[in-house]
């Protein structure tokens, strides 16, 4: 029997992510229900047996299983969110809601983060159900919701309520997967950890009036002050295990100087003067991200009235913790920067995530990332963000980023992300899916 993916089911699986990302499912406000109906559609006259589960009426997720037995603990689950961050149409190339096909890309909003995993993901159930696979191993595929703004109404939900759905032992989602060009050596890195994160309302007190006198303990003033304690916008440098080992698996395919860089970077007394040496950009933020729990000013608010000094002033600040520290710790170190004439409120957070390395499924991805995408070899990588493992690692599910994608040296791959101009190329959407597909495979079948 012929297992490989035929052309045709890769233009279809294309076509599939074209019409995904025409479904503007923005968060805020979500409305992924969109995405669910399309991807319901495509089950049912598959014969895909789902599941549609819903938090709210438009937050709509879906949940499909091709069952291989009774046992359900060794699943594989491939989950992907379907909402984006809104666009605006200004300066983009293509319209962010087309789905256009130009220059060897596919366009549009949630191309890379992360419709084309949607695609690939419910391609493969679609594939495996029409091929008549065999399987040793159930395969779950999960179209989430809410990721975006936290995962509350989506994986979280899921997990809180319905677990049984999603049982798996391993699970595959964003990010990684994607191939880095080092020196003359192609590397896949497959995430193994994410940030915490906890988004924290700033609140400050002071005496109001009139603005034609002034007052020295206004609420600005003391919020003013309290924030530029963060004029560098990091707790503290900090490296955790999953780091040290990301920077040593990735001197192994460096070229000279940069390897011994790369491992000069285990050593934390030497990364903030290495990271001043960094001199491209994406690259020394996405260090910086990695070494330390970092604190972002996202929100200032102050003030109704020109002319009125406000006895009230609000930020919020993105908290960004590595493994190793808890979000409370985190709060306490923050709170110990800023000083105690502001007051500290948690809005959301959720505690980091890692995953065990090297397992079976591990070397199945290592293994089939050299052969379909062209990798000397996988290294652990540390995500800066959160994705849905905050939730699934709840329920015990090991889950590794890997949503594969074939990219070309000159492609900064992070600045897709909530970027303008978001795209994905053509050839390297079906590489990524040929990868999926054979990992699928050599661990369900």
């Amino acid at each position: 029997m012929d297992f490989q993916i035929t052309s045709e089911e890769f233009d279809e699986a294309l076509e599939h992510l074209r019409k995904l990302i025409s479904l503007n499912t923005s968060n805020p406000p979500g409305n992924e229900r969109l995405a669910c109906d399309y991807i319901s559609r495509v089950f049912r006259l598959a014969g895909v047996p789902y599941e549609v589960v819903q938090a709210q009426s438009t937050r709509r997720m879906v949940v499909a299983r091709l069952e291989a037995g009774s046992r359900r603990d060794d699943a594989l689950l491939i989950s992907a969110h379907m909402d984006t961050v809104p666009a605006d149409e200004e300066g983009w190339e293509h319209p962010p809601f087309s789905g256009d096909v130009a220059d060897g890309y596919v366009w549009g909003r949630g191309a890379v983060d992360m419709k084309h995993m949607v695609a690939m993901g419910m391609s493969v159930l679609v594939l495996l159900k029409r091929k008549g696979i065999s399987l040793q191993r159930d395969v779950v595929f999960a179209g989430v919701a809410d990721e975006e703004e936290g995962c509350e109404k989506g994986s979280l939900y899921l997990v809180e309520n319905h677990k049984d759905l999603i049982r798996a032992k391993y699970c595959l989602t964003e990010v990684g997967g994607f191939t880095m060009h080092l020196g003359g050596n192609i590397v896949v890195p497959v995430g193994i950890a994410t940030k915490g994160f906890a988004w924290v309302r700033v609140r400050s007190q002071g005496e109001g009036g009139h603005g034609s006198m002034p007052v020295h303990n206004s609420a600005i003033i003391k919020l003013l002050k309290a924030l530029k304690n963060l004029e560098n916008q990091t707790l503290e440098t900090r490296l955790c295990p999953q780091t040290m080992a990301f920077f040593t698996e990735l001197a192994h395919y460096a070229p000279m100087p940069q390897n011994l860089a790369l491992h000069l970077m285990t050593f934390e007394g030497l990364v903030p003067r290495l990271l001043s040496k960094v001199k491209d950009a994406e690259l020394s933020r996405y260090f910086r991200a990695v070494t330390s729990d970092t604190a972002s000013i996202t929100m200032l608010g102050a003030g109704q009235k020109e002319n009125c000094i406000p006895e009230d002033a609000t930020a919020v600040i993105d908290l960004r913790i590595l493994p190793g520290k808890k979000v409370v710790d985190a709060l306490k170190k923050l709170q110990s920067i800023l000083g105690d004439d502001v007051a500290l409120e948690i809005i959301k957070s959720a505690e980091p995530t890692t995953t065990q390395y090297p397992t079976p499924l591990w070397d199945i991805i290592a293994e089939t990332s050299m052969k379909t995408l062209g990798a000397k070899g996988v290294v652990p990588y540390v995500c800066p963000g959160f994705t849905d493992a905050i939730a699934f690692s709840k329920a015990g599910i090991e889950t590794y980023g890997f949503a594969p994608v074939a990219l070309p040296p000159e492609l900064r791959f992070g600045s897709l992300f909530h970027g303008k101009n978001e795209r994905v190329p053509v050839e390297g959407f079906k590489k990524g899916l040929d990868a999926l597909w054979q990992v699928v495979l050599a661990y369900c079948r």
